[in-house]
């Protein structure tokens, strides 16, 4: 019998240690065909952020791999905005240069039509018919701009003293002295915002990290990011020196920081993962710091806010069919109330706890709220237009906006879209293709 037990504990660290060495043993053949299947499954569902991240690791493995390519590309396409069109050119390029093959550059990329407006927050804005007949806004590069501005309840507007561009992210810090913001760019820079002293900061360049957000005492900033054999969850002094810590292992594709509780000894995030979609985890700040599941479903549940009690999260999940709010218990789920009826997303609560805010339907809309023995949401009320407002940016949608201390205004992406002229239309435009780029 000792003999027996000793057997078995010897036994099984040499078969997770063989695991280990079976899955680092992969050829890279093995390793792109996974990140190739697993993209083209992200890809077919419309999961285009997941599928993007997927098709680059194709090519980071080989360089060369003309599929690899050509499916970055089309991810881009999809994506749309001014960076990933052109970015999704780029990739289409590369993947006709690279021969399937011999791997070695051939040809090179022909311009078919100039001067055709790209716009951000879109797509290069063209069309082209089964008939053969090409539409195209004229106009060339159009920047991508957006505005930061201050929103009242009333939907009075105040901008903010910062230069025009290509925001996708903003949170506030808990007093709203400070704010940090994303721009979009070849890749994502963060900034955070002096409030009185109307100052701005760079936190971080291109690359070091994503989904910004402040600890409950501000002097933190939690973020995602990918290191060199590692990515997940690390956070940074706010101030910008110091070094970062790892908080947590990302387990799916990408992770993105919510909401504190407001002790700070929980962070609610949302995950991305192949087999379920986005999930719902939290992230306990003391001991061990081994992430839990909260909400795990075949539906995507995102945007976990915890109220300012800490006995409540607000969430968003499609499993209706479309986007809507609920509220559960924290930090045990319960029994679930449903707060938006047509549509909902982005929930962020007051810092009073006595309200809900959301976009739906074009609307910047509040729900009051009653946390105190059980909770009890009242009716909704519709403040503002919110369509001239940034939409929501990113695979997971949150961080459009955020609420003041006192609960009075928002903090807000405004879009600037170009303002066509005209329309040109080119009829026949297949036979100027055909004579442009001759086949066999």
């Amino acid at each position: 019998m000792l003999t027996s037990r000793l057997s078995r504990r010897l036994w099984l660290p040499l078969v997770g240690l063989l695991l280990v060495l079976t899955a680092c043993s992969a050829t890279p053949e093995e390793k792109k065909a996974k990140h190739m299947e697993r993209g083209n499954k992200y890809f077919d569902a419309g999961k285009y952020n997941e599928a993007l991240i997927e098709y680059k690791n194709v090519i980071q493995v080989d360089p060369k791999d003309a599929q690899g390519h050509y499916k970055l590309a089309l991810t881009h396409l999809k994506l749309g905005g001014l960076t990933n069109i052109r970015s999704g050119f780029a990739e289409l390029r590369r993947s006709v240069e690279f021969d399937p093959e011999t791997t070695e550059v051939r040809g090179s990329p022909l311009q078919v039509r100039e001067n055709v407006m790209e716009s951000g927050e879109g797509a290069a804005q063209y069309s082209v018919s089964h008939l053969g007949s090409l539409v195209y806004v004229p106009g060339g590069d159009v920047p991508d701009e957006r505005q930061l501005v201050w929103v009242d309840r009333t939907g009075k507007e105040q901008s903010l003293d910062v230069p025009m561009n290509a925001y996708t992210l903003v949170r506030l810090s808990r007093d709203s002295s400070r704010a940090i913001f994303e721009v979009q760019g070849a890749g994502r820079t963060t900034w955070i915002y002096d409030v009185p002293r109307r100052t701005t900061t760079r936190f971080f360049y291109e690359g070091e990290g994503s989904w910004p957000l402040w600890t409950p005492d501000s002097k933190q900033i939690v973020f995602f990011a990918r290191r060199a054999v590692t990515r997940g969850l690390f956070w940074k002094p706010a101030g910008g020196s110091g070094t970062e810590e790892q908080l947590m292992v990302t387990q799916g594709t990408f992770t993105v920081p919510a909401s504190f509780s407001p002790d700070g000894r929980f962070l609610a995030f949302a995950e991305s993962r192949p087999s379920t979609g986005y999930d719902i985890g939290i992230l306990p700040l003391e001991g061990a710091r081994t992430p839990q599941a909260f909400l795990q479903t075949r539906f995507n549940e995102s945007t976990p806010m915890i109220s300012p009690d800490g006995r409540w999260l607000a969430y968003t999940s499609n499993e209706s069919g479309r986007n809507e709010i609920y509220v559960q218990p924290f930090p045990t789920p319960g029994e679930k109330v449903q707060i938006s009826r047509n549509g909902g997303a982005d929930p962020v609560w007051a810092p009073s706890g006595r309200e809900l805010f959301f976009r739906g339907g074009n609307r910047m809309v509040v729900v009051p709220v009653q946390t105190v023995a059980r909770f009890v949401a009242g009716n909704p009320v519709e403040l503002f237009d919110e369509s001239r407002y940034g939409r929501l940016f990113g695979a997971v949608p949150m961080g459009s906006y955020d609420v003041t201390a006192d609960g009075r205004r928002f903090l807000m992406i405004k879009a600037l879209p170009p303002a066509p002229t005209h329309i040109n239309v080119v009829v026949n435009w297949f036979e100027e293709l055909k004579r442009l780029v001759p086949t066999n």
